[in-house]
């Protein structure tokens, strides 16, 4: 959060800035068969026309937190066949908290930006698999290789849980 010695603030608070062109963290990870998970972070984005990924890992077949076709979204999904529970809110170059959740028993993905509901994902019917895989290497700020799609703007904050804090389930 340091640039030639000078803390790097967004709306005079501290903050991660990604470049959009190969920045990102890695090497966090979470243990395997969750009973739910959740993700609080608060984002500023320069673009809503790029696609971004907040939060990813290797071993599953979706990202968690992304911005796709100007929209946030947050995943899970089953397999054979694949399908995702994908939540999305429409996003925005402000900016904003977001809260995403799911859980092992309900298996519907949900979003939250600034406290408003966004759509949620649809049911899934068998094991989810971001919650019942070992993920190791996760990615803030690319996509899963950390080759592509990456953040272009800040992230300020970021809070993960690993059960659902969804109260309302």
């Amino acid at each position: 959060i340091v640039s030639s010695g000078a803390v790097v603030v967004e709306n005079g608070k501290p903050a991660a800035q990604f470049d959009g062109s190969n920045d990102f963290l890695e090497d966090v990870s979470k243990a395997a068969s969750l009973p739910g998970h959740t993700l609080v972070t608060v984002v500023k984005t320069n673009t809503t026309a790029v696609d971004q990924r907040f939060w990813s890992n290797p071993n599953g077949g979706a990202n968690i937190l992304n911005l796709t076709s100007g929209n946030y979204e947050f995943q899970d999904y089953e397999t054979s066949p694949t399908l995702l529970s994908i939540a999305t809110i429409a996003a925005d170059t402000t900016q904003s908290l977001l809260f995403g959740s799911i859980n092992s028993t309900n298996k519907i993905a949900k979003i939250w930006k600034n406290g408003i509901q966004g759509t949620n994902g649809v049911t899934l019917t068998k094991t989810l698999q971001l919650l019942n895989t070992a993920e190791t290497d996760i990615k803030v700020g690319s996509n899963r290789a950390g080759s592509a799609n990456f953040v272009d703007g800040y992230i300020k904050e970021m809070i993960y849980y690993p059960i659902d804090q969804d109260a309302a389930g």
